[in-house]
């Protein structure tokens, strides 16, 4: 067991060379089982689509998002962050299939 604050070992992890935020947060959910939202392309294309966030934004601010909005839940973040990866792989590729996304909206550029 992890005794340590998630703080702390997220920054022990962006410490080391070639980790970046994305790759640190995977750890810290899925083998920590952590409280800690991952953010991914797919997150970004899909929520800036829909205009809730612009996609130029940056992966903090992405995730802070997630975390005001979201109970401190390893599970909840795991299971969430799987649905977006889902529908992200099926949908909201480099190449959108808009026209077939379940959650279509008015507001994608595509």
């Amino acid at each position: 067991m992890v005794h340590e604050p998630t703080a702390d070992l997220r920054e022990a992890l962006l410490s080391v060379n070639g980790i970046g935020p994305e790759t640190a947060d995977s750890i810290l959910l899925y083998a920590l089982q952590m409280p800690i939202f991952v953010i991914d392309i797919y997150t970004k294309r899909m929520f800036s689509c829909h205009g809730l966030i612009r996609y130029e934004g940056n992966y903090e601010e992405y995730q802070r998002l997630f975390m005001m909005a979201l109970p401190p839940d390893a599970p909840l973040d795991n299971q969430y962050h799987a649905m977006l990866v889902h529908k992200g792989k099926d949908f909201c590729r480099s190449r959108p299939r808009c026209e077939v996304c379940p959650l279509s909206c008015l507001r994608c550029p595509y």
